[in-house]
């Protein structure tokens, strides 16, 4: 259909038919530019939880929580712990998992930080855009700077963004300056719910098994 034929002739459309079939069309648009924004996690099946580093932080937000809790990267048991999460991959590489047994219970706290609902006790980390080996992709932990630098993206855009009920187009791009350079894309908030892109099983590292049975120092556990 040609450019001229793509909106049926403006005198056959009263303005309310009109006005539905330009919604259509920007509905339709938003739809192929997320499509091409996250194709990154197209094939993604697996996600694997990757060694911690000094300053990392797991960020837990429990089903009445007003506050996040930031605690130390887990321990082995934290690990298993996260091992039977319920994965939710966001178009920004923010990942979401979901634990333990509460997951009917709805987040307030949780689903305003993740731009999408969420349900149970919820822990955020990131996420590579590429695959370590086929379908795999490995976890991040956010440090402390991030998350807060996260929080007020959030708040700035509820506070200010259109798609908010704010008076301002919404430009803010954010970056996470906790994965490598080459594994990252600045993200800039475009509506209100962000997009599930993936949500692949969660497995331990092999080094991490390895190490299974010795105990950790200086770390929380979940």
């Amino acid at each position: 259909m040609s450019g001229l034929e793509s909106l049926r002739s403006e005198e056959d459309l009263d303005p309310l038919a009109r006005m539905d079939e330009l919604l259509e069309r920007a509905e339709e648009e938003e739809a192929a530019r997320i499509a091409a924004r996250t194709e990154w996690a197209a094939s993604m099946e697996q996600v694997r939880l990757e060694n911690a580093y000094e300053g990392d932080v797991i960020i837990i937000i429990e089903p009445t929580a007003k506050e996040p809790k930031l605690l130390s990267a887990p321990t082995h048991e934290g690990f298993r712990y996260l091992l039977s999460s319920e994965v939710l991959v966001m178009e920004n590489q923010m990942v979401v998992l979901q634990i333990g047994m509460q997951r009917s219970i709805y987040n307030s706290l949780a689903s305003k930080l993740a731009c999408t609902p969420v349900h149970g006790t919820a822990a955020f980390m990131l996420v590579d855009r590429f695959a370590v080996r086929s379908h795999l992709h490995e976890l991040h932990y956010f440090d402390k700077e991030l998350w807060d630098n996260w929080v007020k993206y959030v708040e700035l855009a509820h506070k200010s963004a259109t798609f908010f009920g704010g008076s301002e187009p919404w430009q803010m791009r954010i970056h996470w300056t906790a994965l490598e350079r080459e594994q990252r894309e600045p993200f800039v908030l475009t509506r209100a719910e962000m997009a599930v892109v993936a949500q692949p099983k969660v497995i331990a590292n092999e080094a991490f098994m390895n190490e299974a049975f010795t105990p950790g120092e200086g770390k929380n556990e979940l």
